[in-house]
Formats: C-alpha cells, sequence, structure tokens
C-alpha cells in the first residue's frame, strides 16, 4: 500500500484552516501602562495578559447551595454581634 502526503490546500483553501479575527480596543495610556506592568513576561501579548486576568476574575463553578448557606449565617453572626475582633482571637492563639 502506498502512502501518499497531499498538502492541505489540495482539500480546500488554506483561509478556513487558520482564520484569525483581529479587534482594535482604544485604551488609556495609564491603563496600557498598567496592562505592561502585568505581563508575565515582555514577550506575552496582551491578549494573553488579558486572558490571564479573566482566568483570575472569574470563577465558571458556581458556589454550592452548603457555601450559600454558611456565608448567609456568617453574615446573620456578624450583624448579631456573635463575632470577636482579630486582636482578641490573635492574642487567644498566642499570635501576638
Amino acid at each position: 500500500m502506498e502512502t501518499r502526503v497531499v498538502p492541505c490546500h489540495t482539500f480546500m483553501p488554506h483561509s478556513f484552516l487558520w482564520v484569525s479575527m483581529v479587534t482594535t480596543i482604544q485604551l488609556q495610556p495609564e491603563t496600557k501602562s498598567r496592562l505592561d506592568e502585568i505581563k508575565a513576561h515582555p514577550r506575552e501579548s496582551y491578549d494573553e495578559a488579558v486572558n490571564r486576568l479573566l482566568d483570575m476574575a472569574y470563577d465558571p463553578e458556581p458556589l454550592s447551595e452548603e457555601t450559600l448557606q454558611q456565608i448567609e449565617e456568617g453574615i446573620a453572626d456578624i450583624r448579631a454581634g456573635r463575632c470577636r475582633p482579630l486582636e482578641e482571637v490573635a492574642k487567644d492563639l498566642g499570635l501576638e
């Protein structure tokens, strides 16, 4: 059996293999400077930096009902005064 390698453009035009869309956005100079500062390395693209920030800011896994209930209970405890100052807890634990 003979194996032949045929270039992809034989099957479909190159434009179907890789489509890259570019969008231009306007940034304030201060915003661009901040992006420059948070880049992981000088050659990291702005797209990579922005996606890294978005990954840190957005958690696709929602909180469970149990966790939401615990948060509500904690807020109720704070409002009812059922809490202690951090300094007091630190002292009790010998962390001062």
